[in-house]
C-alpha cells in the first residue's frame, strides 16, 4: 500500500529500449549444435522404430498371429522417418 498521496509522487524516468544485434547467419558453433541435435533425434527415432518393429515381430510369433514380412516393417519405418523429416521434426 502506498504511504504517501498520489499527488506528491514523482514520475519514473523513461527506460530506453535495448537494441539487440541482428545477425544474418548463425555462428558456426551454434549451427553445429543444431545439426548435432537433429542427427541425434533422427537416430533416436530410427532406433525406436526398429525396436517397435522387433517387438511387433516377436509379439506376433508368441501370440500366434501371422507374421508380417520384414520388408514391410522396414518400409513403415522409412515412411515414418521420411514424414518426420518433411515436417521438420
Amino acid at each position: 500500500m502506498a504511504t504517501r498521496p498520489l499527488a506528491e509522487a514523482e514520475a519514473l524516468p523513461v527506460l530506453e529500449p535495448i537494441g539487440l544485434e541482428q545477425t544474418d547467419a548463425l555462428p558456426l558453433q551454434r549451427l553445429r549444435a543444431v545439426a548435432s541435435w537433429a542427427r541425434g533425434a533422427f537416430l533416436l527415432d530410427a532406433v525406436m522404430l526398429f525396436a517397435a518393429g522387433l517387438a511387433a515381430d516377436l509379439g506376433s510369433r508368441e501370440a500366434g498371429i501371422v507374421r508380417t514380412a520384414p520388408v514391410w516393417l522396414f518400409a513403415y519405418g522409412a515412411i515414418v522417418l521420411a514424414a518426420l523429416y518433411v515436417r521438420g521434426l
